[in-house]
């Protein structure tokens, strides 16, 4: 049994059905945050409560013990809870592609993330589509979602390559549907102050150890430290002006990047 919390969409484009909600996880797995106990570890939080109400709770992480537990504390009382995106593709009522992402937070309010991760479901989704679709015998209109879907296993991998949603909207078309909307891939452009070059900065495109995505015309894409360049003590880059990053932002465009939003500036989980 599923208990679906949000729809996040849910679009006929076609012969083509495409749903996405966010579903309960009610088996989650919490040790990321810490867990009740009847023995204190290192780091151990009294409850205040005892017997069989574990009277402490032990911590994942010392440094942020308290919150943690205050984080424990409020998910217990459903302040929040645990979900999974999940996202099914149907043609005339048949499952193409379903895929879906448990462990996910989930404050009753739908958020940008919520989004980000819908997205990566969809092109998974649509992975799991061409696989299918070459089991079995196929229409004219099938056979034409096939090959525009080979595009896709054939093209980069890369999330900033934006050829390959290009081809993922042509899949859609060729069922007689209309193209997925492009989202917004938000950019920040830089110059630096020792030599003058751009770089345009991908701050929503991680890339781990608080890195992201970037480009410049040397080297093309890279991993940068969007902090460094931005407020690092030296503050090595100032805000380019567009006759600046004009050279840039074509050649973005050039290479698929369709729908850039310049932003000035950038705060996690908001858009300045």
């Amino acid at each position: 049994m599923t208990d679906v919390i949000e729809t996040l969409l849910s679009k006929n484009l076609g012969k083509v059905n495409v749903t996405a909600t966010l579903v309960a996880d009610y088996q989650p797995d919490l040790s990321w945050i810490g867990e009740y106990s009847n023995q204190p570890g290192p780091n151990a939080i009294e409850t205040g409560r005892s017997g069989n109400h574990y009277p402490y709770f032990n911590p994942a992480n010392a440094e942020y013990a308290q919150e943690e537990f205050k984080q424990m504390e409020a998910y217990n009382r459903d302040e929040w809870m645990m979900v999974g995106v999940c996202v099914t593709i149907k043609a005339d009522g048949r499952i193409l592609g379903d895929t879906s992402l448990w462990g996910i937070e989930f404050s009753y309010t739908v958020e940008d993330y919520h989004r980000e991760v819908m997205r990566d479901m969809f092109h998974c989704a649509i992975e799991e589509a061409r696989k299918f679709l070459v089991s079995i015998p196929k229409s004219k209109s099938e056979q034409r979602f096939e090959m525009a879907l080979r595009k896709i296993a054939t093209a980069p991998k890369a999330e900033w390559n934006k050829v390959a949603t290009a081809y993922q909207n042509i899949a859609i078309e060729a069922l007689d549907g209309k193209p997925i909307e492009e989202p917004e891939t938000l950019v920040i452009f830089r110059k630096f102050r020792d030599g003058g070059d751009i770089v345009a900065l991908f701050p929503e495109m991680e890339e781990g150890q608080n890195l992201c995505n970037s480009y410049q015309h040397v080297g093309q894409h890279g991993s940068a430290s969007y902090a460094w360049l931005v407020g690092g003590p030296n503050r090595i880059t100032v805000p380019a002006k567009p006759g600046e990053y004009a050279d840039l932002l074509a050649e973005l465009e050039s290479i698929g990047y369709t729908n850039l939003k310049i932003m000035k500036k950038w705060m996690r989980g908001n858009r300045q």
